[in-house]
C-alpha cells in the first residue's frame, strides 16, 4: 500500500466512525424523548384536562377513517383503541406509582385518581372487562417517608 491510499484508507474510517458516533447519538436523543419526554407530555395532559392526550385521540380519528362505515368495523376501531389506551393508561399508572419523581404521596394519589378518571370510559366501552390493577400490571414500589429514611 502507498502513503496516499493508506490515508485515504484512514481517512474514510474517521469519517464512518465520526457518522457512527453522530447516528449513536440521534437515536439516543430520539430513544429518551420516545421513553421519558413523551410519558410526562401525556401525564402533563391527562393531570391538566382528565381526559386522554390528543394524540391518542388524533390516533382514534385516523383510525376510525380508515375503517369502513358498517357498524361492526366501526365497534373493532373503538374496542381496539379502547384497548390501547387502557393500556398505555396502566402504564402510566404503574410509572406514576413507582417513580421516585413524585413530589409526595398527595402528588400521586391525585394523578393516579386523574389516570383512573381518564380510564373509565374506556373501560365502560369494554364492558368492564378490563378491570387493570392501575400499576401496569407491577406492584407499586414502596415508598419511605424522609424521616424514616437512613441518615
Amino acid at each position: 500500500m502507498t502513503v496516499t491510499a493508506l490515508s485515504v484508507f484512514v481517512l474514510a474510517f474517521a469519517v464512518g466512525i465520526a457518522a457512527l458516533g453522530l447516528a449513536a447519538s440521534w437515536y439516543l436523543r430520539f430513544a429518551v424523548r420516545r421513553m421519558v419526554s413523551d410519558k410526562y407530555h401525556a401525564l402533563e395532559e391527562i393531570a391538566g384536562s382528565g381526559q386522554v392526550p390528543a394524540d391518542w385521540v388524533r390516533e382514534h380519528d385516523v383510525a376510525l377513517a380508515r375503517a369502513g362505515t358498517s357498524a361492526d368495523q366501526v365497534r373493532q376501531v373503538e374496542v381496539r383503541s379502547a384497548r390501547r389506551n387502557i393500556r398505555r393508561l396502566d402504564a402510566l399508572a404503574g410509572h406514576v406509582a413507582r417513580s421516585t419523581l413524585m413530589a409526595d404521596d398527595e402528588a400521586r394519589a391525585l394523578l393516579l385518581a386523574r389516570l383512573a378518571q381518564a380510564r373509565a370510559p374506556y373501560a365502560e366501552l369494554l364492558g368492564g372487562t378490563s378491570t387493570g390493577t392501575g400499576t401496569g400490571g407491577r406492584r407499586p414500589r414502596r415508598t419511605r417517608s424522609a424521616s424514616a429514611r437512613p441518615r
